[in-house]
């Protein structure tokens, strides 16, 4: 797809979609993510997913593996989460990787304020949070919009050191 042509596409599609981009990004940084909590990593990863799903990917919630011994600091973390604009046996095709724990452990959350007035805050708004919603418009972009048309997997990982 020729650039102005994706332009010219792309502008107004976003432009269309701001609110929703938004409240996303707000609804996941008013979700506490301790990445030693897992529990709460999880429901981020299920509210990704839920909203992945109905945008028509195909979605996992991916088994946590046997815990090495000497990694004993991961039983507290949460699952992997993906999801696919394909089949799986289509591939892996470009793959958007991420994470949902964050560093803020319960005595120091901060529930995103309700209206926006130019600045968000909160926990992991402008890395994790946004970088989640950033990866699941533009997988959405491409796959409703097709300026790319090959299979993308999106992976949410519970914490940023099993995603580096």
């Amino acid at each position: 797809m020729e650039l102005e042509s994706a332009t010219g596409k792309l502008n107004p599609y976003f432009d269309g979609r701001q609110p929703e981009i938004m409240g996303m990004i707000e609804r996941l940084v008013n979700m506490d993510s301790f990445s030693e909590d897992g529990e709460d990593v999880n429901k981020v990863g299920e509210t990704i997913s839920g909203w992945t799903r109905e945008a028509g990917f195909h979605t996992e919630k991916i088994a946590k593996p046997a815990i090495d011994p000497d990694e004993s600091w991961m039983e507290k973390l949460g699952s992997m989460f993906s999801a696919r604009t394909h089949e799986r046996a289509a591939g892996p095709g470009i793959v958007f990787l991420g994470h949902m724990g964050t560093v803020y452990s319960p005595p120091e959350r901060r529930p995103a304020p309700s209206g926006w007035r130019g600045r968000a805050y909160g926990p992991s708004v402008a890395d994790i949070k946004a970088g989640a919603v950033a990866n699941m418009f533009a997988a959405r972009t491409s796959k409703e919009l097709g300026p790319i048309d090959v299979p993308m997997t999106l992976m949410f990982s519970p914490d940023k050191v099993l995603s580096s």
